[in-house]
């Protein structure tokens, strides 16, 4: 899978209006790829949980190539590590805590 956070997504965004034409400048902002068991494996062990993740690998998949994004604006300033990070503990202080998507 693709994975970016919106603070990378958002900066590249808004540098992309300096490229606006017509025709358009199409400019791919999806993010490094990550393998979902190796985000799975991850939050998990970071949850202080066991995972057991099925081997059902399916046979197309979509995954984004933004190598002119990176090579036009630099490289994103969040790596996999710490979105995967920042999200299995924000999901463990909500479960901790009761907090749910409507409380925000």
């Amino acid at each position: 899978m693709n994975l970016v956070f919106q603070r990378d997504a958002n900066e590249v965004a808004i540098k992309c209006m300096n490229l606006a034409s017509a025709p358009p400048a199409v400019i791919n902002c999806a993010g490094s790829i990550v393998s979902v068991k190796e985000v799975i494996a991850r939050m998990a062990r970071i949850m202080g949980r066991k995972v057991d993740v099925s081997e059902n690998k399916v046979k197309e998949c979509m995954i984004h190539n933004d190598d002119l994004a990176v090579k036009t604006f630099g490289p994103y300033r969040d790596k996999p590590a710490e979105m995967i990070e920042a999200a299995a503990l924000w999901v463990k202080t909500a479960v901790r805590t009761g907090i749910n998507r409507q409380d925000f």
